[in-house]
């Protein structure tokens, strides 16, 4: 067995400089394909008018179609779609208020299968569906390509208003990478998936609910996560592995039962304005809010999140094990830079032989990660603040100064993503709260109305800083 500690850390600069800032954003728009000759809409298939099923409409289709669903078609029989035939093509309900029912048939098969095996980039785009496993399909959503490719030859998923729920795992984009580790232990990456082409995403406004294992895994993905629900999956919220220049922002994680958030050897990941609540499993190997297990080069960064009310620590940073097969191992490490988040109530579960944290680092492995955070506000409970050296600026007390903090019991039980959204607004900060214009006075983290408070340096926390528009507030 071979360790080496150095995959990610060394020569990464942690910086308060946000990517909006700089060039990230501007990397992410170039990073998207270019679908050469594809001319939009090309037509207009229409289920059932047209065609019966979803499945004879996508045959169907060609390159640039879009495929409408009546509303409220019931659609009984799990489809597929050959990306390297259609290398666009965009399925979705003609109703919001009455979204077509994809459900499987037979019922252990999963709901939409897609696979890319061609050399050219290709898009598809799903909107206003409900994707219903009936809590026998293994995956609502799996999206696969080569093992082993040219990064170029990926798919780019687009899904707005598409609720993703009751399947074994939710949504599963790429080829699994966890492997057994050198130790015998389930949980290391397998290096030779992580040559895997990558995929585009761009997720907005979805659901992904009571599955029950993972809400969705993510491997080798970019691209945005955006205003989402991702609640009572019964393992990860959401996991990735290989996520690069990705945005995680105004998404709400909770009552997942495993973690809420899991990034695993991420290469350029930033989280803003996200609540994660409630994540609760017992084992002592999740319950966390916030995962972070290794890194490939490039910066995570965290800021403006609420992490709440989680059985295990809110943040654990830690090492990733990387598997090369027959006993060669080495470890991934991470690099985090948490700036104006707010960590509050967490580790309040008992779990033998176990002690969490709001900020959590693996012991064994906090001489090798590098973790700037500043102007973070913590506010323990049931459990110390930190493991873990932190500088100054992160203040530690008793009450962070909620308007009017919502009932974690009771919000876990909803499922809408409006009323989500109305019970969220309780996070906000009073006008006396003490953390107000407590954040990074940095101008580029200056709030940008919604709810902040004060004057415009930042305000700790999911409304403050200047990516907290939240819809409706």
């Amino acid at each position: 067995m071979r360790t080496v500690w150095a995959l990610a850390a060394a020569g990464v600069v942690l910086t308060a400089i946000p990517p909006w800032s700089g060039g990230w954003a501007q990397g992410l728009k170039q990073a998207q394909p270019q679908l050469d000759g594809v001319a939009p809409m090309a037509g207009v298939l229409q289920v059932p008018a047209q065609y019966a099923t979803l499945q004879e409409a996508i045959d169907a289709a060609c390159t640039g179609d879009a495929i409408v669903l009546a509303p409220g078609h019931i659609e009984h029989g799990s489809v597929h779609v050959d990306a390297s035939r259609v290398e666009s093509l965009s399925i979705q309900g003609k109703s919001r208020k009455s979204p077509p029912l994809l459900l499987p048939d037979p019922p252990d098969s999963s709901v939409v299968r897609v696979t890319h095996t061609g050399t050219s980039p290709a898009k598809l785009v799903l909107r206003d569906l409900v994707i219903h496993g009936e809590q026998t399909a293994p995956y609502g959503l799996i999206v696969t390509g080569p093992v082993q490719g040219d990064s170029i030859s990926g798919v780019t998923i687009e899904m707005d208003r598409v609720t993703v729920r009751d399947a074994i795992i939710g949504v599963q984009i790429g080829w699994r990478c966890g492997t057994l580790g050198c130790d015998g232990d389930w949980g290391a990456i397998d290096a030779s998936r992580l040559e895997q082409p990558a995929t585009i995403i761009d997720i907005t406004r979805s659901t992904f609910v009571d599955n029950l294992l993972d809400g969705l895994n993510l491997y080798h993905v970019s691209g945005a996560f955006n205003e989402n629900l991702v609640m009572g999956n019964g393992d990860e919220g959401c996991h990735t592995t290989l996520a690069t220049d990705i945005v995680f922002r105004r998404n709400v994680f909770m009552d997942n039962r495993g973690n809420g958030i899991h990034l695993q050897m991420a290469n350029g990941a930033f989280l803003t304005t996200n609540l994660v609540a409630s994540s609760r499993r017992r084992d002592g190997r999740g319950g966390w809010g916030l995962l972070v297990g290794g890194g490939l080069g490039a910066l995570t960064m965290a800021s403006n999140n609420l992490i709440v009310g989680n059985l295990g620590s809110g943040i654990r940073v830690q090492v990733a094990e990387v598997s090369h097969g027959e006993g060669d191992c080495e470890g991934s490490i991470p690099a985090l830079a948490l700036y104006n988040n707010v960590l509050h109530g967490n580790g309040w579960g008992r779990v033998p032989n176990k002690t969490f944290f709001e900020v959590d680092v693996e012991p064994r492995h906090a001489e090798y990660i590098q973790l700037q955070a500043e102007n973070n506000m913590i506010a323990p409970i049931f459990v110390n603040s930190a493991n873990y050296p932190l500088e100054t600026s992160n203040r530690i007390l008793e009450d962070p100064g909620f308007e009017q903090a919502p009932d974690l019991r009771a919000m876990r039980l909803l499922r809408d993503r409006s009323e989500i959204w109305e019970v969220l607004a309780g996070f906000a900060l009073r006008v006396d709260s003490p953390i107000v214009d407590a954040g990074h006075p940095a101008t580029v983290w200056e709030d940008r109305g919604g709810l902040a408070r004060g004057s415009v340096q930042n305000d700790p926390g999911v409304f403050g800083g200047p990516q907290a528009q939240w819809p409706g507030m």
